[in-house]
């Protein structure tokens, strides 16, 4: 509810009001530069969410509280909102009135008095030039235009292979996109009964700037070409691809804006049917599940490995669009950006005092997983906001209210300890220990903190031991106190 309601309202046109830091100094670990004050205010909110998620006292470090949460810290949600609006700038299309501004600014390098738009455009490493843009798509539903090929999408892969099998066009066309090592690549191959098959390879690039959807789009824009340039694909003819999210975005793209590389195939195929004239031409468009044995899926796979690998056909032999390199992938850059914030963030976090102590709970935190141990359905919203108290330290045992001066000592009330910490609650204190033996009991085998915090598998029955003990009974814990 958070991330899908508060944080779109709180950071509603801050591509407009809000100065990103760049994204060289953010990576280098440098002073950060831009609205930091207004960073600094706005966390509150997220601070906020994140107590009401969790329950955690007020006092709860903020890093502890997002780490738990999983949570991104503020400064970097904003930076990636803005990174965001900054690729959705760069792809629009050439008609759109903001397409030449937003040239002018990536060719220009403003030293005084920049826009708004100099400084968002400033987060993206790729000049914005070289990314692709959305195709614009009209259509008037008075007038539906008829689809110059039948898509057919078998409901299993078990169903996807008998029709593979009994397909009785003469000319069948397989296409594939592969990712290997880092590299992407597609291929086509079209099979005629007694011939040689012609083959198709175009390597697109690093995966950073193109993905596994790219290829296999590039991937049945080759299949097109081949069928184009094949002088006896005159009657049925079939293309083969084992990837659905492609198959559907050519299909959609009669009604909806969708990928250039789709436009351009749905282009192709029209000029197809339209040479082909009056003779009984027919394409299908069909989904092949992948590694299910099908001879023409397993072939065009090996050859679209070796295309990730670099190989690519000669220009002349390739469609118009695919004899340059492609422009860049905004999912891709997102995908690239989404990686490196959460792994400069894992980083930042496991090197930080909180961090290690809380490493030696949970390793994989900043994670998931806490928020999945204290969301099971069986546990009560007390007994969650307990657990996540004890994960932070911050509740209301005596060595923690004796910092604030709410109680004198910091003695345990059930054994008379010096100190009254969560690990002595948990593993050590005499006064609890029937209780405690069902809890060894329930979990089989001796309590630790990394076993009682750390393992959702141990939520249940760490609830029942808070429970048996009555240590909080008379001290309700809730958010603000």
């Amino acid at each position: 509810m958070y991330i899908g309601t508060a944080l779109p309202k709180v950071l509603y046109g801050a591509e407009v009001w809000y100065t990103p830091t760049p994204e060289k100094i953010r990576k280098a670990g440098g002073k950060l530069r831009g609205s930091v004050k207004v960073t600094a205010k706005l966390a509150s909110t997220q601070r906020a969410g994140a107590l009401a998620i969790t329950g955690g006292l007020r006092t709860s470090p903020t890093d502890t509280l997002d780490a738990l949460a999983n949570l991104l810290p503020f400064e970097t949600v904003i930076d990636k909102w803005c990174y965001r609006a900054a690729l959705r700038l760069a792809a629009l299309h050439d008609k759109h009135p903001l397409r030449k501004p937003i040239k002018r600014c990536t060719r220009s390098r403003v030293k005084k008095h920049r826009s708004p738009l100099h400084l968002l455009l400033r987060v993206l490493e790729t000049d914005a030039r070289h990314i692709g843009t959305k195709a614009l798509a009209t259509y008037n539903p008075a007038k539906p235009e008829r689809r110059p090929f039948e898509v057919r999408i078998p409901k299993s892969k078990e169903s996807s292979k008998r029709e593979a099998l009994a397909a009785s066009e003469e000319i069948q066309v397989f296409t594939d996109g592969s990712v290997i090592n880092g590299k992407v690549g597609a291929a086509a191959v079209l099979t005629r009964p007694g011939k040689n098959h012609r083959l198709l390879h175009y390597h697109l690039g690093n995966e950073s700037e193109y993905t596994i959807y790219d290829a296999e789009l590039a991937g049945l824009s080759m299949g097109l070409h081949l069928i184009k340039t094949e002088k006896k694909a005159c009657r049925g003819t079939m293309i083969g691809a084992d990837n659905q999210a492609a198959i559907k975005a050519v299909q959609n793209e009669l009604s909806t804006p969708s990928h250039y590389i789709a436009k351009d195939i749905l282009h192709t195929a029209q000029q197809i049917k339209k040479r082909r004239g009056n003779k009984p031409y027919m394409l299908t468009l069909r989904w092949t599940a992948g590694h299910e044995g099908i001879d023409g899926n397993e072939l065009v796979d090996e050859e679209a490995k070796k295309a990730a690998k670099g190989q690519s056909s000669p220009p002349p032999t390739l469609p118009r669009l695919l004899r340059q390199k492609l422009k860049i992938s905004t999912a891709a850059l997102k995908q690239v950006h989404n990686k490196e914030v959460k792994t400069r963030w894992k980083n930042k976090w496991a090197k930080s005092l909180r961090g290690k102590r809380d490493h030696q709970i949970d390793n994989s935190s900043p994670s998931a997983q806490f928020i999945e141990a204290i969301s099971n359905p069986k546990l009560p919203r007390q007994a969650a906001s307990l657990i996540s108290q004890l994960r932070t330290t911050h509740i209301p045992l005596n060595s923690y209210l004796h910092r604030f001066k709410r109680v004198d000592s910091t003695r345990c009330p059930a054994c008379g300890a010096m100190a009254e910490t969560v690990q002595h609650f948990l593993l050590y204190c005499p006064g609890y220990a029937h209780e405690r033996w069902a809890l060894e009991k329930a979990i089989k085998c001796k309590p630790n903190t990394k076993m009682l915090l750390g393992n959702q598998k141990s939520a249940l029955a760490l609830k029942n031991y808070i429970y048996a003990t009555h240590r909080f009974d008379n001290k309700p814990p809730s958010n603000g106190e």
